[in-house]
């Protein structure tokens, strides 16, 4: 597009001066000198006359990139390695591909799993947990949880998934939990199963602990 700005002389005199135009606040034609009667400028982007362009509309500004370390990785192949069963509610099993993942079922204290160790966070800003997780029989509207802990004695809520909501029985899915540490040195995690009975089962494979540096 182009545009003309016309100066006018109502007195027929000629005069001299400068002008400015501005589009959204930016100034697209500026100039001066002897002005004769209604003297013509023309700007714009398609016109070889052009003063000065418009101004282009500002592309977005892309979203950063956040930069996680990994802190740990566990499939449950070698057992319990990282993690260690609460009881005889949290087992490693056999999948039918012949990998093994952690099995929980019922909502019993046996029915948690927790790492053997704390992890020192105390570089990064925020942690984040990522998992594949299948589940069997699960009522409408039952959960299962993800927890951290300071001392492996006093847990906090890191993430509910609740069934038709988060997922749906028998059908692998992904998760994706963050939290901020504000000012958190080490911490354990905790998978914890908050169904009704040993027949409902939520499978967890492929853990990923990691961290965002400050």
């Amino acid at each position: 597009s182009w545009y003309k700005l016309t100066v006018k002389d109502s007195q027929n005199n000629g005069m001299t001066g400068t002008f400015s135009a501005t589009f959204d606040g930016v100034e697209v034609a500026a100039g001066g000198g002897n002005f004769g009667k209604d003297t013509s400028f023309f700007f714009g982007t398609d016109c070889s006359r052009t003063l000065a362009p418009i101004a282009p509309t500002p592309a977005p500004t892309p979203a950063p990139v956040v930069a996680w370390t990994r802190i740990f990785s566990d499939t449950f192949e070698g057992g319990f390695t990282i993690f260690k069963s609460g009881g005889t509610q949290a087992i490693i099993v056999r999948l039918s591909d012949g990998s093994k993942c952690l099995q929980l079922s019922d909502d019993k204290t046996s029915s948690v799993a927790f790492t053997k160790s704390a992890y020192t966070v105390s570089s990064y800003i925020e942690v984040q947990v990522q998992f594949k997780y299948y589940t069997v029989d699960a009522d409408p509207n039952e959960k299962f949880f993800l927890d951290w802990s300071i001392d492996g004695i006093t847990w906090n809520v890191a993430g509910t998934l609740t069934n038709n909501i988060d997922f749906r029985n028998n059908e692998w899915k992904d998760a994706q939990i963050s939290w901020l540490l504000n000012g958190v040195k080490s911490l354990r995690l905790r998978f914890r199963c908050g169904f009704s009975d040993s027949t409902e089962k939520v499978f967890i494979d492929s853990v990923v602990f990691q961290g965002r540096p400050k």
